[in-house]
C-alpha cells in the first residue's frame, strides 16, 4: 500500500479510488476512506482534486481512456466493431463503475477520445451530423445496455436452468426464449446484436449514397 512519503498526484488519487470502488462498490467511496487508502488525511486530497465529484469524473475519464482505438487502416465497420468490443470489455471488467457512464458527464479530453473516434468514423463514411449522432447513440446504447445486463440481474442468472426464472406452466415461446436467454454464451449474443446494428447502419449508408 502507498505511504504518505510517496507524493500525492491526481492520477494516484484516481487510481486509489478505482481500486476502492472495484473492491467495495461505488457507494463505499468517500474522501476519508480514499485518504486512508493513500496513507494521508482526507484534507490532503483537496490539494489535487476539488471534491468527490471531481474524483469520480477522473475515474470515468480513466476508464474511457482504456478503450482501445482501432487502426484507421481498417474498414469502417471493423473499426466500430472493435471500439464496441473494447468498451464492453472495459465496462464489464469494472462492474461497480458502470453507473458512472450514465450518471456523469465526460469532462477530460482523454475520456472523449473513443466517442470522438466513433463519430468521426461515421462522418467519414458520409453520414450527416444528425445521422451520425443517431447512429452513435443507437450503438452506444446497445453496448452499454448489454454490459449493464451482463453484470446485473440477468447476468447473475446466466447458466441457471430456465425454470428458475420462469413462471409455472409458461407458454412454449417463453420457455424457448428463456432457454436461449439464460445460456452462457453472452459473447455470441453480444456480437450478434452488434452485427445487426452495424448491418442496418451499412444499409442506411448504401441508401444515402444511392
Amino acid at each position: 500500500m502507498p505511504t504518505s512519503r510517496t507524493p500525492l498526484t491526481r492520477d494516484r488519487i484516481v487510481e486509489a479510488a478505482r481500486s476502492l470502488i472495484d473492491e467495495d462498490g461505488l457507494d463505499a467511496l468517500s474522501m476519508r476512506k480514499l485518504g486512508a487508502r493513500l496513507g494521508v488525511e482526507a484534507m490532503s486530497l483537496y490539494n489535487h482534486v476539488d471534491n468527490k465529484d471531481d474524483v469520480l469524473d477522473g475515474v470515468l475519464e480513466s476508464l474511457l481512456a482504456e478503450v482501445a482505438l482501432p487502426s484507421p487502416e481498417l474498414p469502417w465497420r471493423d473499426r466500430l466493431r472493435e471500439l464496441a468490443i473494447s468498451f464492453r470489455a472495459v465496462a464489464t471488467a469494472h462492474p461497480a463503475m458502470i453507473p458512472l457512464f450514465t450518471t456523469r458527464r465526460v469532462r477530460g479530453q482523454r475520456g472523449w477520445a473513443p466517442l470522438v473516434c466513433a463519430y468521426e468514423i461515421l462522418r467519414e463514411e458520409g453520414l450527416e451530423p444528425a445521422d451520425a449522432v443517431d447512429a452513435f447513440f443507437t450503438a452506444a446504447s446497445f453496448v452499454l445496455g448489454f454490459a449493464l445486463t451482463e453484470v446485473g440481474a440477468l447476468g447473475e442468472l446466466t447458466g441457471r436452468p430456465p425454470a428458475d426464472a420462469l413462471v409455472s406452466r409458461p407458454p412454449a415461446a417463453l420457455v424457448e426464449m428463456g432457454t436461449e436467454l439464460f445460456s452462457s454464451d453472452t459473447d455470441r449474443r453480444f456480437l450478434s446484436g452488434l452485427d445487426l446494428i452495424l448491418a442496418g447502419l451499412e444499409r442506411r449508408m448504401d441508401e444515402r449514397s444511392s
